[in-house]
């Protein structure tokens, strides 16, 4: 797996922008099947994310972001190989990631806690079966991170 990315930033403003691209070089059998019978297409990903990182509140930075992410062929071929229908050579699959978040850092206590949306959805086509329906779904996380 190769991955690249780039963070700017311009401080006085606060507005920031992230870009990664991925690669996965699958050019290997899959551990668990017979030598040569499933082989998984490489897999490459695109993600995105832009925002306003500044000093609202007494606490810290507060941080407002929306994120972007498209990921070809990286559907995995687990679950076609656990699913034992489909080779995983003849899958073709794209999932689109649109999200949005909010950071408050704490300065006192080297945290910082967060809130994101994300809506995924997707899609998939096996030579051998044509396309293959996937639900779109949507997530909420939250979470923290204390820095020592």
């Amino acid at each position: 797996y190769y991955q690249m990315g780039a963070y700017v930033e311009h401080i006085a403003s606060g507005v920031f922008v992230y870009g990664a691209y991925g690669k996965e070089d699958n050019e290997f059998d899959f551990a668990f099947a017979p030598p040569g019978s499933i082989s998984a297409p490489d897999g490459r990903h695109w993600y995105a994310k832009a925002g306003l990182r500044e000093r609202w509140t007494k606490l810290g930075h507060t941080v407002v972001y929306g994120e972007y992410a498209s990921y070809d062929d990286m559907f995995g071929p687990t679950a076609n190989f656990i699913n034992n229908i489909i080779p995983a050579h003849d899958v073709e699959t794209n999932i689109t990631l649109y999200g949005a978040g909010l950071v408050q850092e704490t300065d006192a206590a080297a945290m910082s806690t967060w809130i994101k949306y994300r809506h995924y959805e997707g899609e998939a086509k096996a030579d051998s079966l044509g396309d293959i329906h996937i639900d779109a779904f949507d997530t909420i996380g939250v979470g923290a991170l204390i820095n020592f």
